[in-house]
């Protein structure tokens, strides 16, 4: 599982929430099964 958080403060267009969000994904899909990895943008 991929998550992220956004700063309410920080301005963020929704195309880069997304790729943020999926590159997160992907860094669990690649770390095996059962992971969760999160990103804090902001």
């Amino acid at each position: 599982m991929g998550v992220i958080s956004i700063d309410s403060i920080r301005v963020i267009d929704q195309q880069s929430a997304i790729t943020a969000a999926d590159k997160t994904l992907y860094q669990a899909k690649k770390a095996g099964k059962n992971q969760i990895k999160s990103k804090s943008l902001g």
